[in-house]
């Protein structure tokens, strides 16, 4: 006879991913909680490595790192507001990175519109963004407080993948599909029912398939919240990007200058980069994009060289 649905693999795979993922919310707070916020902000700063960013190429990760640790070469500081009720959202990054230039910027989106601010330029990009929803989600997801929702959302693509360990904890794993097709893990402390972190397999264009993972710790008491104060970025086992909030704040008073662009800064417009290959002079040739590329072609080697975005 055929099984139904509740009583086949699939769906005790399913049921038993919902009860984990109920226990991780529960563990935040409720769903009730996440319901009812208004805004949140973050302010962190923390370390990054930037695998490739370095001063010469880097060989086998084996020889070039030590206990799984690649050497710092910057120091970002962010803040993220998140203006749930307004559906808007503002990131500043302030950080100088590996060579001493300066970086300081600052990306909104609002309803229907992206706004990109550039100081070191000083220099703003306003543009219509017929999916800024979906933009601003996917900006959002990498916290808990939005994340776990939009798991809930999706509840017919949760499958349990079992149990694991993580740094000696027991984990409770379950995996569910993203609005952009990409299968994510999640896995929950099975002792405190917190999200302990996300995984991803991803095609890296150094490293070939290799998983990333977005690692929360340092949980704590925000509103009536309990949320991490700690977010490690790692690709293929190695901590990309280490960053420790300094401050979480859940509905105060926004600042309205966050949303905005500041006056006195020059109006550019993005224009699309020609898609075929500028040669510049003898076995020397530009690829336009939004990182402007040259390469040399030798006999034995190619040489390539590339500029930061927008120069």
């Amino acid at each position: 006879f055929a099984q139904s649905p509740h009583e086949s693999v699939t769906g005790k795979s399913c049921a038993r991913a919902r009860e984990v993922l109920e226990a991780g919310i529960k563990a935040m707070g409720g769903p009730d909680a996440l319901k009812a916020i208004s805004n949140i902000s973050r302010e962190m700063a923390g370390v990054r490595t930037d695998e490739g960013q370095g001063l010469r190429p880097i060989p086998h990760r084996g020889d070039y790192y030590r206990n799984g640790e690649a050497p710092v070469v910057n120091h970002p500081k962010i803040k993220h507001v998140h203006d749930l009720r307004g559906q808007r959202l503002s990131d500043s990054l302030d950080d100088v990175i590996l060579g001493g230039q300066p970086l300081r910027i600052r990306n909104i989106l609002t309803k229907d519109s992206a706004i990109n601010i550039n100081y070191n330029l000083g220099t703003v990009e306003t543009r219509q963004l017929p999916n800024a929803t979906t933009v601003r989600v996917y900006r959002s997801s990498r916290y808990p407080e939005i994340l776990l929702p939009m798991v809930w959302d999706r509840l017919e693509t949760l499958r349990y993948l079992g149990e694991s360990q993580y740094e000696g904890q027991k984990q409770w794993v379950i995996t569910f599909a993203h609005q952009n097709g990409a299968q994510i893990s999640l896995y929950f402390n099975a002792q405190t029912g917190l999200l302990t972190k996300s995984e991803i397999l991803s095609d890296n264009p150094v490293l070939g398939d290799t998983a990333e993972e977005l690692v929360y710790d340092d949980w704590r008491p925000a509103g009536k919240l309990t949320l991490p104060f700690r977010y490690v970025s790692k690709v293929g086992g190695v901590m990309l990007q280490d960053l420790r909030a300094t401050s979480i704040t859940i509905d105060a008073k926004l600042d309205e200058s966050l949303f905005v662009a500041p006056e006195g800064l020059a109006k550019v417009e993005r224009t699309p980069p020609a898609q075929k290959l500028m040669k510049l002079g003898e076995d020397v040739y530009l690829a336009p994009g939004e990182y402007n590329s040259v390469f040399v072609v030798f006999n034995d080697y190619v040489l390539a060289l590339e500029a930061g975005s927008d120069n």
